[in-house]
């Protein structure tokens, strides 16, 4: 996913400062605003599809219990 807003160029100026100069109207102040609220909506969507894939059993886990019960059946069955 692209980010909706680009910053074309950064100086420094000063000590520590950083200016904007892509004269798009948004300072550094909001641009960063900007950024951090579609890094949140990211982070939930990625929660989300997180909490999705783990509500079902892997084909793993679902091979690993039909393997357990089978053989758990032919012990059972070995020992009568």
């Amino acid at each position: 996913m692209k980010l909706r807003y680009q910053i074309d160029t950064i100086t420094k100026i000063g000590t520590g400062y950083l200016q904007m100069t892509s004269n798009n109207g948004y300072t550094n102040k909001e641009m960063l605003h900007f950024i951090r609220v579609e890094v949140q909506e990211l982070h939930k969507r990625i929660d989300f599809l997180h909490e999705k894939i783990n509500k079902s059993p892997t084909r793993g886990e679902i091979v690993g219990w039909l393997v357990g019960l089978s053989s758990t059946a032919a012990f059972i069955n070995t020992i009568m």
